[in-house]
């Protein structure tokens, strides 16, 4: 699942800086990069555990 979410960030780079540098948007991105992951696994994914390695990504991206 996390290649699925690496996957995501990098064709979707918009709305990861979106999430990391506008509060406001955050959600709506977050949402967004979750329905990325769903449709590149065919609907596989688990969409808490995808919604929490996210928020982990974000975290690591937000300190680099």
């Amino acid at each position: 699942m996390r290649a699925w979410v690496e996957q995501a960030f990098a064709a979707n780079e918009k709305a990861v800086h979106d999430a990391l540098a506008n509060p406001k948007k955050k959600q709506q991105a977050r949402g967004f990069l979750t329905g990325q992951v769903m449709k590149i696994s065919g609907g596989k994914a688990d969409p808490k555990v995808v919604g929490k390695l996210i928020d982990e990504r974000l975290s690591r991206s937000d300190e680099d």
